[in-house]
C-alpha cells in the first residue's frame, strides 16, 4: 500500500480576503476622526491552512428482549443467544460495508446537522432501517411441553368431593332437620319426607358423593397460560442499531492554536464554520477509501478512511477544511497597529484598542454626560460627533444590552475592548436619563393636574350616580366594581398621560441629536417618576376629598383612611 500523502497543506492568502479585510477595518473607523483613504495594509504574514477532519459515526447494536407466550411466527427464529449477537454483529457490519446502507445512515445523520455532519454532534441517532427481530423458541419448564398441566382443584381426577355432603351422598332433611319427626295436628310423627330417616339424597351431587371438576371441566388437566397450551414459549430479542458521532483531526497538533482551539467541542465546530470553508468528501466504496477527487486532500482522505474503518462498526464522514489565518499590519493614520485574522471573513484578535484612543475625546465627552446633569445635552451632542457613540446611542435606545453589545461587536470586530464598549452603552443611559428627566417630570405633572381635576369634578358631582341604582341593587358585588372602576380610572389616564406627554417633550429634546428614525423608535422609560406618580395622585385624591368635597360624597376608601390614620 502506498504511504499516506501528508494530509495538511497550504494556500497563499488571496487578495480577495485583502479586500474583506480592509473593508471591515475602514468600516469600523469610519467617522471616528480618521481619512478612511488614509487606512491601508502595511503587511501579512500568513497562509490559508488546508487539512481533513472526518467525523466518526460508531454502529452499535441495541438488543431488547421480551417474553410472550407461545411459538412467534412472525420474527426470525435462531437457535442460541451466541447465534443472535452473530446476526446482530453481521447487520451492523454490512451496513457499514454495504454502500446503500451506509449512504443512507450519513443522509440521515448530516440532514439533521446544518453543518452536514461537520460539527459531530454527540448524539444517538436510532438508525430505523437496521431494526429486527430474533426469536428463541423455548420448551415450557411449567408444563414439561404438554401445553397443560396437571388440575389442582382435583387432583387431575376430573371430579371432586362435594361440598354439600362433603362426600357421604347424604344431606340432612330440610323439612325435620334431620331430626326424624315432626310435630302435626295429631301430635309428634314421623317425618313423611325423609321417612323418619333424617337424611336425603345430596340434591348437589344427586346421591354420588362426588362432581365434576368445573375449573378443568372434568377433564383433569387445566391449559399452560405460560405457553399458551403450546409447549413452548418465545424470547423475542428486538435488535436496533444507533449511531453515536466522535469528531476528529489528525493534524489538530500541528495548526496554529486559534484553529485549533475552534476544533475542540461541537460548539467552537459551528463557530468554525462561520469564517472557514468546509467541504465534504465523497466517500464510495466498501472500506471507505475510493474517494472520487482530484484534489490531494482527498486523497489524503482515503489513505486516513480505509485505516479507520478497519474497524467493522465505524462509517467515516471525511472533510475538507481551508482557513485563512495571518499576522497583519495596518496603519491608520499615520500609526501601525498589529494584529492576527482569522477565516474568509476575518475575525480579528490580539489588536491594540486604537479605536479607543482615536474617538477619546467623544468618550470623554460621553462620560462627563453620564454624570453632569446640568449639561448633559451639551455633552452628549458633541459626543456624537464620533461614529462609534452615534452607534452606540441608536443601537441603545432600540434594544436591550446584551443585542446592543452582539451588534456593535459586529460593527467593531477590531480596536475596542468589550469592557469599554458595556461602558459606553451603561453612560448612554444614564446620560439619556438626565436629559430627559425634566421633560419626565413635566409630563407628569401636566398628567397628574389633568387627572385630578377629572377626579375633583367626578367628587363634585357626585360621579357614582352614574352607575344606575338597579344594578347596585340587583348585584351589590358589581356595584361596588364598577365604583372602583370609577374611582381608579383618573390614575390610568395619569400614567397614559403622563407616558405620551414624555415622549413628545423627549423627542423635542432629542431631535438635534437623534436621527428621525431614531426618534420613532425611542421608548418611554419613566423610571424612579413612574413610582412616584401613585403616591403623589392618592396625596392629591385626598387632599381634594379632605378640602372640596362634600361629606355625602367622600369616597368609602378616603373615609376608610382617615379612620386608620385619626383613629
Amino acid at each position: 500500500m502506498d504511504e499516506p500523502l501528508q494530509s495538511q497543506s497550504y494556500e497563499p492568502i488571496s487578495q480577495k480576503i485583502l479586500e474583506t479585510t480592509l473593508k471591515k477595518i475602514k468600516r469600523a473607523v469610519k467617522g471616528n476622526g480618521v481619512d478612511i483613504d488614509a487606512v491601508k495594509i502595511k503587511s501579512h504574514d500568513g497562509i490559508i491552512h488546508v487539512f481533513n477532519t472526518k467525523t466518526l459515526l460508531q454502529i452499535k447494536a441495541v438488543l431488547a428482549k421480551r417474553t410472550e407466550p407461545g411459538r412467534n411466527t412472525i420474527a426470525t427464529p435462531l437457535a442460541s443467544e451466541a447465534e443472535i449477537n452473530l446476526k446482530a454483529a453481521t447487520r451492523i457490519n454490512n451496513a457499514v460495508t454495504n454502500e446503500g446502507t451506509r449512504d443512507a445512515i450519513i443522509k440521515s445523520y448530516v440532514n439533521k446537522d446544518p453543518s452536514k455532519g461537520f460539527t459531530a454532534k454527540t448524539v444517538r441517532l436510532p438508525l430505523e432501517s437496521l431494526k429486527h427481530d430474533y426469536v428463541l423458541h423455548q420448551d415450557c419448564p411449567t408444563c414439561q411441553k404438554q401445553g397443560k398441566i396437571q388440575c389442582r382443584q382435583c387432583n387431575a381426577t376430573g371430579k371432586k368431593i362435594c361440598d354439600i355432603c362433603h362426600g357421604s351422598n347424604r344431606m340432612p332433611c330440610h323439612h325435620c332437620n334431620g331430626q326424624r319427626f315432626i310435630h302435626g295436628t295429631n301430635g309428634k310423627q314421623n317425618c313423611p319426607h325423609c321417612n323418619a330417616i333424617g337424611t336425603l339424597n345430596c340434591i348437589k351431587c344427586h346421591g354420588k358423593g362426588t362432581m365434576s371438576c368445573t375449573y378443568c371441566k372434568a377433564q383433569g388437566y387445566s391449559p399452560c397460560t405460560k405457553c399458551a397450551s403450546s409447549g413452548v414459549f418465545s424470547v423475542i430479542n428486538h435488535f436496533e442499531a444507533e449511531a453515536q458521532s466522535l469528531f476528529k483531526c489528525d493534524e489538530q497538533a500541528k495548526l496554529p492554536k486559534e484553529i485549533s482551539d475552534y476544533l475542540k467541542n461541537e460548539k467552537t465546530r459551528r463557530n468554525l464554520t462561520l469564517h472557514a470553508k468546509i467541504v465534504p468528501l465523497r466517500v464510495k466504496d466498501d472500506d471507505l477509501s475510493n474517494q472520487h477527487t482530484t484534489q490531494t486532500q482527498a486523497k489524503n482522505a482515503e489513505h486516513s478512511a480505509s485505516k479507520q474503518t478497519k474497524q467493522k462498526d465505524l462509517i467515516t464522514i471525511p472533510f475538507q477544511v481551508r482557513c485563512p489565518y495571518a499576522d497583519i499590519v495596518i496603519e491608520v493614520n499615520g500609526e501601525e497597529y498589529s494584529g492576527k485574522i482569522l477565516g474568509f471573513r476575518p475575525k480579528f484578535t490580539e489588536f491594540d484598542p486604537f479605536i479607543e484612543i482615536l474617538a477619546k475625546k467623544g468618550m470623554d465627552k460621553l462620560k462627563k454626560a453620564s454624570k453632569d446633569k446640568k449639561n448633559s445635552r451639551e455633552n452628549l451632542e458633541k459626543a456624537t460627533e464620533f461614529a462609534i457613540i452615534k452607534e452606540i446611542l441608536s443601537l441603545t435606545i432600540r434594544n436591550s444590552n446584551a443585542n446592543t453589545l452582539r451588534q456593535l461587536k459586529k460593527i467593531y470586530p477590531l480596536g475596542v475592548r468589550d469592557s469599554q464598549l458595556k461602558a459606553m452603552m451603561q453612560q448612554t443611559r444614564r446620560a439619556m436619563k438626565n436629559i430627559t428627566l425634566l421633560p419626565r417630570i413635566a409630563a407628569m405633572s401636566i398628567g397628574l393636574l389633568i387627572s385630578l381635576t377629572l377626579y375633583f369634578i367626578y367628587l363634585f358631582y357626585n360621579g357614582d350616580s352614574l352607575i344606575p341604582e338597579t344594578l347596585k341593587q340587583s348585584n351589590a358585588l358589581l356595584g361596588h366594581a364598577a365604583t372602583t372602576v370609577l374611582q381608579v380610572s383618573p390614575l390610568i389616564i395619569t400614567f397614559v398621560l403622563t407616558s405620551y406627554l414624555a415622549k413628545i417633550k423627549i423627542r423635542r429634546s432629542m431631535r438635534d441629536i437623534l436621527s428621525a428614525a431614531d426618534l420613532s423608535v425611542i421608548k418611554t422609560n419613566l423610571g424612579h417618576i413612574g413610582l412616584a406618580i401613585p403616591v403623589l395622585y392618592i396625596t392629591g385624591a385626598a387632599l381634594i376629598c379632605e378640602f372640596a368635597t362634600k361629606s355625602e360624597n367622600l369616597p368609602l376608601w378616603f373615609t376608610m383612611l382617615r379612620q386608620a390614620i385619626l383613629p
